[in-house]
């Protein structure tokens, strides 16, 4: 994952030897999760297709426009309309269309490999494409099922991940102060255990600087939704009648001082503080969930891919940390978030300045 990152931030990010250079933060991140999470998903050389990524990141955003279209319209026209936006309005099934070139060879391939050796043959590939191919293979589906799973998988990691990165590159470029304290720790970790999934988890600084990027921003006003299967009357006396559906707020809980000293004041560090002080192993890190922190969710169906998401992201800021000094042209002023229907936004026009440092750990 992390030789993916560097490589990714290379090539995005060019010219920063010569000084400051102004990069559109939010399609930079957007490419860099893309390639990064392909790199999991689906391995070399495909992760690194240009074509591949642009359909990756043209079908999140295809996705997004569709659900702002049909969002509009009553619910007893939503089943009609949604195959005629999909068809007419966002390219959605062409998308798959396309999908099901770049990776219909590949799949064909180990779908022939697992005929002829059965589970396991030499060199079998450890990675989402080839665990989506062994499951859908049990159900006799075709190829183009493999392509949505991979497609509706990409959806949900880079729209997600990429905004949450957007929003803490503004608060770092908008709040260099920050930097330092975050760059001795990851520095230090780094010298002792390298690039792995074990420093991931000794960065409590960078840990608790995306946690509170998270709570403090966001990606919905809302979480945890649910819908009521059935009539049922809670504890408290409050009936919920058969398919109501059910969020909790997750802006009025971030915002609330009753679970958040000083909650409207984003403070990075917060978090390492509350584990210095109850010595937990666990409660505050970034993927913990709880009542009063839900942009993951809560419960059984918390989001599953927090975990990779996490380690993603912060080997991503990690590496930003270390190998770049950032801000904005207006210092010290944060673009502000963008709120359209259910969804928080960092600015998507904004530009953040990059500088790549004398001494790096690529």
């Amino acid at each position: 994952m992390y030789d993916e990152i560097a490589t990714a931030f290379a090539e995005f990010i060019s010219g920063h030897d010569e000084g400051w250079v102004p990069v559109h933060a939010i399609k930079v991140a957007r490419n860099v999760v893309a390639r990064t999470s392909n790199r999991v998903f689906v391995g070399l050389p495909i992760c690194r297709d240009p074509d591949y990524l642009g359909l990756l990141v043209n079908f999140t955003l295809d996705i997004a426009k569709a659900r702002k279209y049909i969002a509009l319209l009553p619910s007893v026209a939503k089943p009609i309309a949604a195959r005629t936006v999909a068809k007419m309005t966002t390219n959605i099934d062409r998308r798959i269309e396309e999908g099901t070139q770049y990776l219909g060879p590949l799949i064909e391939d180990r779908m022939k490999l697992m005929k002829n050796f059965g589970e396991n043959w030499s060199d079998k590939p450890n990675d989402l494409l080839q665990w989506v191919i062994e499951e859908v293979a049990t159900r006799n589906d075709p190829v183009e099922e493999v392509v949505r799973i991979i497609l509706l998988v990409n959806f949900a990691a880079i729209h997600t991940s990429s905004t949450s990165f957007t929003h803490a590159l503004y608060h770092l470029a908008a709040s260099p102060e920050f930097i330092d304290s975050l760059r001795e720790e990851i520095e230090a970790v780094i010298a002792e255990e390298g690039w792995t999934k074990a420093a991931m988890g000794k960065m409590w600084r960078l840990d608790s600087f995306m946690r509170e990027n998270q709570r403090y921003n966001g990606i919905n006003p809302i979480s945890v939704m649910r819908k009521a299967v059935k009539s049922l009357t809670l504890s408290d006396g409050t009936f919920i009648p058969k398919d109501t559906i059910l969020v909790a707020p997750s802006i009025a809980t971030h915002f609330d001082n009753e679970y958040y000293k000083d909650s409207t004041i984003f403070d990075p560090f917060r978090y390492v503080r509350e584990k210095e002080q109850d010595l937990s192993a666990s409660k505050h890190q970034y993927v913990t969930t709880s009542a009063d922190y839900v942009p993951f969710g809560h419960g059984r169906h918390a989001c599953p891919g927090r975990f990779f998401a996490a380690n993603e992201l912060k080997a991503m800021m990690a590496h930003v940390i270390v190998n770049y000094d950032v801000k904005f042209e207006k210092e010290g002023v944060r673009p502000e978030n963008v709120y359209t229907g259910l969804s928080i936004q960092p600015d998507p026009d904004a530009k953040v300045l990059f500088r790549r440092r004398k001494s790096s750990l690529v």
